[in-house]
This record gives C-alpha cells, sequence and structure tokens, in this order.
C-alpha cells in the first residue's frame, strides 16, 4: 500500500471513528434533556410528540379507547403529572373542572395551546330559527365545541403553540422544534 493510500485510509478511520464518539455523547446529553409532557386526550399527545421528537416523552392522560365524558380522575393520575415540566391544555371541560386547580401550585406549568383558535358555536338543534333559546344559556361554553384538534387547521395551529413553547422552554433546541413543525405540517 502506498504512502498516500494509506494516510487518506488513516483519515477515514479516524473521522468514522470520532463520529461514533460524537453519537455517544449525544446520546448522554438527551437523556439529561428529555422532558416529559402530559396532555389530556391521545389526538392532542400525537401533535406535541411529532413536535418534541427526542427531546420529551408525551403522555396523554386518557388511554386509547377511553372517553374524556366518562373518565374519572385517579389520585395516581395527579401523582404521574405532577413530574411532568408541561400540562398542554386544549380547554376540554373537564381540564378546566378537574384539573387546572389540581396543578395551581405544582411545578408543571399548566400550558393553553388554543391560542389562535376560533371555537366553533354548537347550535343543539343545528338552525338559528328552531324554536330553541340559545342566548338563554347562562355559560357561553356550553355552546361552543371543544372538539378542535378535528379540524386540521386547528391541529396546525395547536402545533405551532407546541413549537413556540418548546423552543422557548429549550432555545438550544428551538431548529430541531421548528424543522420537526415543518415536518408535521
Amino acid at each position: 500500500m502506498s504512502g498516500k493510500r494509506f494516510l487518506v485510509l488513516l483519515a477515514v478511520l479516524l473521522f468514522f471513528s470520532g463520529c461514533k464518539d460524537d453519537q455517544k455523547i449525544v446520546k448522554k446529553a438527551m437523556k439529561g434533556e428529555k422532558i416529559l409532557i402530559y396532555t389530556s386526550i391521545q389526538p392532542v399527545a400525537f401533535i406535541a410528540s411529532k413536535i418534541a421528537g427526542r427531546y420529551a416523552t408525551v403522555k396523554a392522560l386518557i388511554p386509547p379507547g377511553k372517553s374524556p365524558h366518562s373518565f374519572t380522575l385517579l389520585a395516581s393520575d395527579l401523582s404521574a403529572m405532577s413530574k411532568a415540566k408541561f400540562f398542554f391544555s386544549v380547554r376540554l371541560p373537564f381540564e378546566e373542572f378537574k384539573l387546572e386547580k389540581a396543578f395551581k401550585d405544582s411545578a408543571t406549568d399548566w400550558v393553553d395551546i388554543t391560542k389562535g383558535i376560533k371555537f366553533q358555536r354548537i347550535d343543539e338543534c343545528g338552525d338559528a330559527n328552531c324554536g330553541h333559546d340559545h342566548d338563554a344559556h347562562k355559560d357561553a361554553a356550553e355552546l361552543m365545541d371543544p372538539h378542535i384538534w378535528l379540524n386540521p387547521e386547528n391541529d396546525m395551529i395547536l402545533a405551532r403553540n407546541v413549537c413556540d413553547i418548546l423552543s422557548k422552554s429549550m432555545p438550544r433546541h428551538a431548529r430541531y422544534f421548528e424543522l420537526n413543525f415543518k415536518n408535521f405540517t
């Protein structure tokens, strides 16, 4: 083997061995930076996990196949969620009535990720002239459809808000979150 070939081969081997060490360093660093995020429902957890990627473990409080309408909050749920950095809220009624109060003095940041979303009004009879007095309801929230994740445009808003929150919380990884947002959209 000629001297030039030997030097090229040696340089290539050194380069690849250095890359291997860099990967170990990156993996170790990521373990220390991974945060826990909770959401209430699976669709929101899916969006958050796509944006957070390798820098977060994202969990939904309500397991797949269970309904938020009949969900019973347990002390073990609150205990698990208290370890989270964030709880991403989409203003579901049970979040506001059962969860928000429980996390008032918690280290978990309660974040409303619905900023920029226009909630749609629910007409119980489907017709404004049905004879039902919609204005008689005292609580306007009763007339708003909470199922915002069913609209793909709203999903983009939720994803943008998650990206912004994570970028502020972990500015070193803002470009990563932005890239994940672009891939998601």
